[in-house]
């Protein structure tokens, strides 16, 4: 009895604090630079009356987002999403960690070259982390523990245009574009990934600039190739 109602309480502390049970985040890259970055958090229908946090979302819409209700036979909840023109609007040398869902103005540690650049995330989420912390209350439960958390859908997805270099994603496709982590099935207590973007605008004018380079080069072989074999004629003539 003890344990049911410890099992119990972590369920009512987590609805209460979380005010979700499901939990997707969704960051996709593409190759121009530009990002897409979502999250959806809901609750389930029987618990919505629970949901009175709509405050929460409106500072989103503050900073640009755009927040939808978010419906389905099971879940009612809300959407965040917003495009970003470019990934380095999120992005700065000098970031360690970021929250996914507090506002944070860069997500990505940048390491910026010529031909590519390097980012990379450790990235939290303030909900998660709260389950997490309440759940460790309650080691000695394990067994219930493991079963209540499969009750929560928490996850974060990752799609890039090109292969992941490092990451601790619990599930990764076989072209290693498209990650995903189970933060209910996680060691680490945070996202982390490493990825390369390449500057295909400074790829193209290395390319373009290298070809004149050769077209120059060609000129000239051919322009003293010519000069040569005048000088070579000039002289038989001379000799006739």
């Amino acid at each position: 009895m003890k344990k049911s109602l410890k099992v119990f309480s972590l369920l009512f502390i987590c609805l209460l604090l979380s005010s979700c049970v499901k939990y997707d985040a969704t960051i996709s890259v593409n190759k121009d630079h530009s990002m897409d970055f979502s999250f959806i958090s809901a609750i389930k229908k029987e618990y919505a009356s629970q949901m009175n946090n709509t405050e929460d979302y409106d500072k989103y819409k503050d900073e640009g987002y755009i927040v939808d209700s978010y419906v389905t036979d099971e879940y009612e909840g809300y959407k965040v999403s917003k495009h970003y023109v470019s990934i380095d609007e999120v992005s700065s040398t000098d970031i360690d960690t970021s929250t996914l869902t507090d506002n944070d103005d860069k997500l990505f540690n940048v390491k910026k070259g010529f031909f590519k650049n390097t980012y990379s995330a450790k990235l939290v989420s303030n909900d998660t982390n709260e389950i997490m912390d309440k759940s460790s209350m309650y080691e000695e439960d394990s067994e219930e523990l493991k079963e209540l958390m499969k009750q929560f859908d928490l996850k974060f997805n990752l799609n890039l245009p090109y292969q992941v270099k490092t990451s601790n994603a619990t599930s990764i496709s076989e072209d290693k574009k498209h990650l995903v982590w189970d933060l209910t099935n996680m060691k680490d207590p945070y996202i982390e990934f490493t990825f390369d973007l390449y500057n295909w605008n400074n790829i193209w004018l290395t390319i373009g600039i290298g070809l004149i380079i050769l077209c120059i080069l060609a000129f000239v072989i051919k322009y003293l190739l010519g000069t040569k074999h005048r000088l070579y004629m000039f002289k038989e003539n001379i000799k006739k």
